[in-house]
């Protein structure tokens, strides 16, 4: 005897929609996790050397400045990428410690030698200083470089006060 095939029920059917649905979804899934893991790894393998300083300490012009006037400091470096840093400036002495105002580091991957004018402060005191500079780059969302340089010694003068 043979057997006749039955067309399917609703039933039938509406399991084989469920079924196929709930296939595509787990494909979906998978495919996000993939390309989740990917972008992951690739953070997690990428490179952070940002900025390669090369005349460490940087140098200053020699001789003795005055308190208001700019110092002139010798930078050399290369940034391999094009990470946005975040400048901490400071110029150090043996009595004290003064920040100085210092734009984000937003240039371009290049390869520089140049001299940087840097205000001194009118308030600072008589005393052997350098400059020292702390720089962190946000490399991705993972990783985070932190550089830190400084300058030769100079030494500042207050400007004498003429009295009238």
């Amino acid at each position: 005897m043979e057997e006749q095939l039955l067309p399917p029920t609703v039933p039938m059917l509406r399991r084989r929609i469920g079924t196929r649905i709930i296939l595509w979804l787990s494909y979906l899934f998978l495919a996000v996790a993939l390309c989740a893991g990917g972008l992951l790894t690739h953070w997690a393998l990428q490179s952070s050397d940002v900025l390669e300083v090369r005349n460490v300490p940087f140098a200053v012009r020699p001789g003795t400045n005055q308190a208001g006037q700019v110092e002139f400091m010798t930078i050399d470096y290369c940034k391999h990428s094009a990470a946005i840093g975040t400048v901490l400036a400071q110029m150090v002495g043996t009595k004290s410690v003064i920040r100085i105002p210092w734009p984000v580091d937003n240039t371009a991957a290049q390869c520089l030698r140049t001299e940087a004018p840097i205000p001194l402060p009118i308030y600072a005191a008589d005393d052997t200083y350098y400059f020292n500079f702390t720089v962190t780059y946000t490399v991705n969302p993972l990783k985070k470089k932190m550089v830190i340089f400084r300058s030769q010694s100079f030494t500042i003068q207050a400007p004498q006060k003429v009295l009238q």
